[in-house]
């Protein structure tokens, strides 16, 4: 067996959350402790008129997740969201990495 890491595709909703704003609810399988790997996030848009858009942000937002997880090696989608928003965009993650080695749950010590 490899030492890679096989994760759950990355996938997603839109839904209302009985608000007036389409939220995002992505979803990445189960932890292994069998805890359900899933986040929210608001999208901003209201209701009327914007459900193309709110779908479009989802696609966006689980590509940028997918491509965080491979670059970091972090499993949680909550995890991801936060560093996410702590780097302006993917390049800058990327050369974070790049620079100065992160503690992620691939090589974490217990």
């Amino acid at each position: 067996m490899g030492s890679s890491n096989v994760y759950p595709e990355i996938t997603g909703s839109i839904t209302d959350r009985k608000t007036n704003y389409f939220h995002m609810i992505l979803n990445a399988g189960f932890f292994p402790d069998g805890r359900r790997n899933r986040a929210s996030e608001s999208t901003g848009l209201p209701l009327k008129n914007n459900q193309r858009k709110a779908q479009t942000m989802l696609t966006n937002k689980i590509n940028e997740l997918t491509e965080a997880r491979s670059i970091t090696g972090v499993s949680s989608l909550k995890d991801l969201l936060e560093l996410l928003k702590t780097y302006d965009d993917l390049d800058d993650l990327k050369r974070s990495m790049e620079q100065e080695p992160h503690i992620t749950e691939s090589n974490a010590v217990d």
